[in-house]
């Protein structure tokens, strides 16, 4: 293999990072801990501390992220700051690290033994490894305990551990270390203990509390803007982006659909789930990379399911492939301000496949016209129509949560669409039957949740009926009050 070889020489950090970004350079510490504002700079951060250790010193580092395409943007970090370091090192490429689960990484060879490797957050890659770890968007993870518990044992032998990452819910893995750090914080400054993880009195006090000595640090949007942020993005643009801080953070609090999640990608602050029908950890448990597919591509059966809008709210519609139990959304269509005669040519183009199985829409209102065109067209076994009374919206919304919680849907790994059904809440009066309303703007109700739970229902035959299961999860967790447990 060819070596890419280059004279070492130093950076000066403050050209190149920000205050919030040297300080965990300069961090020797071997577990941190980063609560973070959405793309503020950290796997840039780590991607120049762990390419410089690499490049002088052998071993290992791992990178694990939760989709190829962040494991291929941090590698091009390493590959850059290599270059830029002048450190010599092999052109990356493309290895098998499980050959039972077929799990591929990219991997950076310095030509000093150094090795760092990107791969999935997926608990088998990091098993029977050895050396540091580094876990960006930890709660975002499918698996959190279980790639929590394989990291411990990969570092064990006096490497680093490293997690960031935004927040999502109140109960997410990352938020109980998130916890346990601020806990571990004040019992220090209780004991007058500094609150450094390099100090033996403080790791002491991490054993005696069974956490991590954790390196806990916090950065919201503010303070990353405080640090210069908005000048170097101004500066790498090459052109003023943004006339001012101001204008930046009142741009990212634009973006957002709730105040909600406003808090959590970028003041650092769980959003609490103790009303939404989908925890953020429970979608967590359904996200597949590979999951939206061309329809024509499919070998099974097809359903879709439909949540009908015109002027005020879009349609939009959730198409589905069953592959053995488990239904995989292949396709979801956001038909914004389309008149009915084309979006039952959309919903058609689908519904004429010699796959396509069945379909449920929602009839209520101004939906009632186009769904009763595509029975006519396609036939009334194979289109239901459906009018929202609370009922029926009560058993769509077990019936999808039933799905989840058995795990018996897949959904893309796309933070828009997480948001959107998370967004969804139970929300009791003095009735038996909750009332779901979408906490959002006025562009919002919930167009995707309730179009994936009319997916549900065409792909199990009429989805959730009868009464309910005083034992089962989706029952359990919507008794008044206690919808943010659920039963695993």
């Amino acid at each position: 293999m060819a070596e890419i070889k280059t004279q070492r020489k130093t950076i000066q950090l403050g050209k190149v990072f920000l205050p919030y970004q040297a300080a965990r350079i300069y961090d020797d510490s071997r577990f941190a801990l980063d609560e973070k504002a959405r793309r503020i700079g950290l796997d840039w951060t780590y991607a120049y501390r762990y390419t410089k250790k690499r490049a002088l010193v052998s071993g290992r580092t791992y990178h694990t992220a939760n989709d190829k395409a962040s494991s291929l943007e941090f590698i091009g970090y390493v590959t850059w700051f290599a270059k830029l370091l002048n450190a010599g090192f092999e052109p990356v490429r493309e290895e098998v690290i499980n050959e039972t689960e077929g799990i591929l990484a990219q991997v950076c060879k310095f030509t000093r033994g150094g090795e760092i490797i990107a791969t999935s957050s997926n608990p088998l890659s990091l098993h029977g490894k050895g050396g540091d770890v580094l876990i960006t968007e930890y709660a975002m993870a499918k698996q959190p305990f279980l790639l929590w518990e394989a990291a411990q044992a990969v570092t064990q032998w006096g490497d680093d551990l490293r997690l960031w990452s935004t927040h999502t819910s109140v109960e997410s893995a990352f938020n109980q270390h998130v916890k346990n750090a601020r806990r571990l914080y004040e019992e220090a400054g209780k004991r007058e203990i500094p609150t450094d993880a390099t100090d033996e009195r403080f790791r002491k006090l991490a054993r005696e509390l069974k956490v991590p000595a954790w390196s806990w640090r916090r950065t919201t949007i503010h303070d990353a803007v405080a640090d210069g942020l908005v000048e170097k993005i101004n500066g790498k643009a090459g052109y003023a982006v943004y006339d001012s801080r101001e204008a930046f953070v009142e741009e990212c609090r634009a973006k957002c659909l709730t105040e909600d999640q406003w808090k959590r990608q970028y003041l650092c602050e769980p959003s609490s789930d103790s009303t939404a029908m989908l925890p953020y950890h429970l979608l967590m448990t359904c996200v597949e990379d590979k999951c939206l597919a061309d329809l024509l591509d499919a070998k099974n059966d097809l359903f879709q399911g439909g949540d009908i809008g015109r002027h005020n709210h879009p349609t939009v519609l959730a198409t589905g492939e069953k592959v053995g139990d488990v239904l995989w959304l292949r396709r979801l269509e956001r038909l914004v301000k389309m008149p009915f005669c084309e979006q039952l040519a959309i919903a058609s183009r689908t519904i004429t496949l010699p796959q396509f199985r069945r379909g449920c829409y929602d009839k209520t209102g101004m939906g009632e016209m186009p769904i009763e065109e595509l029975q006519r067209q396609h036939g009334e076994y194979r289109i239901e129509g459906l009018k929202f009374t609370a009922e029926i919206k009560h058993e769509l919304a077990i019936g999808l949560r039933r799905a989840f919680e058995d795990r018996a849907i897949r959904i893309p790994n796309d933070s828009a669409l997480l948001d959107k059904l998370n967004s969804v809440k139970a929300n009791y009066g003095t009735a038996n039957i909750p009332r779901y309303e979408a906490v959002a703007d006025d562009e919002e109700h919930g167009d995707e949740f309730w179009a994936l739970a009319q997916l549900v229902r065409s792909a199990t035959s009429g989805g959730f009926s009868g009464s309910l299961d005083p034992n089962h999860a989706a029952t359990v967790g919507l008794r008044r009050g206690t919808l943010a447990r659920t039963i695993w």
